[in-house]
């Protein structure tokens, strides 16, 4: 994986695309857009009036160790810990995911910062698997820290009508090509990439 590629964030937070927090997800468009309809549908109970927002990014990622995709993996040190540890292949010796664990009782980030640290001892600058729910079959990737994340293009915030008028385009080779430049100019690009965005 290089920062060649258009990767994307679901998230329902506005926040500054140059300080994602560590162990962040990215992955295709369509991964992206139904990782956010999951979270806004949730939201919308008790605020009619919120948003999502899709942010594109490029990641300096490539030696990334592979995990499982599972429905209980979530984003704090303690679940990335587990799954290195009890994954098939296994990154992270017991010793170092009680310390993991420890750390994370007291300070999060410092937690992250152990845990970013001892995979990269291993060679390894990010992770990798199979979305086994958000676009099925796609790579995703968490990376370690912001420090492997560059913006490509503003945050678009999105509505629920919105994201499900966009996948429904996108899963047609007919509409595709059309969604791929509404969702340029809604990232503030002004012409699409080299070759159309990738919308894997």
């Amino acid at each position: 994986m290089t920062d060649a590629s258009v990767l994307y964030h679901g998230s329902l937070t506005r926040f500054d695309p140059e300080s994602f927090r560590p162990m962040s997800h990215f992955g295709s468009i369509r991964a992206a857009l139904q990782r956010a309809g999951e979270l806004l549908s949730r939201r919308l109970h008790d605020d009619s009036d919120a948003c999502a927002f899709i942010y594109p990014v490029r990641l300096a990622i490539r030696s990334p160790f592979p995990i499982a995709d599972g429905q209980n993996m979530k984003h704090g040190p303690c679940a990335m810990a587990d799954a290195l540890f009890y994954g098939r292949r296994k990154l992270l010796s017991a010793a170092e995911r009680d310390r993991v664990l420890s750390s994370a009782s007291n300070d999060l980030e410092a937690a992250f910062a152990i845990l970013a640290s001892i995979i990269r001892s291993r060679g390894h600058d990010g992770l990798i698997y199979k979305n086994r729910h958000e676009d099925r079959g796609q790579d995703s990737f968490i990376a370690l820290d912001g420090a492997s994340v560059t913006p490509d293009g503003d945050p678009c915030p999105i509505s629920m009508p919105e994201i499900i008028s966009w996948l429904r385009e996108l899963e047609s080779p007919q509409t595709m090509p059309e969604a791929a430049v509404s969702l340029d100019r809604r990232f503030g690009r002004v012409q699409p990439h080299a070759g159309g965005m990738e919308f894997r």
